[in-house]
């Protein structure tokens, strides 16, 4: 019964992220800005002061008051997010799918692959 229940949680989990969270390559990226979605870099901000793609708004996937920030953007709008090479933003996309987010879109391969790593 344990693990019918997990199972169940583990499913429910996966089917929620899949149609929430969509990883996108660069050229799909680049159409999405297009359209003036909200774009959020969360790497630290001397990553994000060395270069970033125009027009995003940095949040510090690492600082203490992440959640507190991410959490005053609006939600039922679709957004983008990025990070170095994907890692945080993954994560970070999933604390905006948590706090209710509609829609969430990250670059996969991050700042690295837009950049044409």
């Amino acid at each position: 019964m344990k693990h019918l229940f997990l199972f169940s949680l583990f499913f429910i989990a996966c089917s929620q992220n899949s149609s929430t969270i969509e990883m996108v390559d660069k050229p799909r990226f680049e159409k999405l800005l297009s359209k003036s979605l909200l774009l959020i870099d969360v790497r630290t901000p001397l990553e994000f002061n060395s270069g970033s793609i125009d027009g995003a708004v940095n949040v510090d996937y690492n600082a203490p008051d992440f959640m507190e920030k991410i959490a005053s953007f609006p939600k039922d709008q679709p957004v983008l997010v990025y990070c170095g090479s994907g890692l945080r933003s993954g994560l970070a996309a999933k604390a905006m799918d948590s706090l209710g987010f509609v829609k969430i879109y990250d670059l996969k391969g991050g700042y690295l692959k837009w950049q044409g790593y």
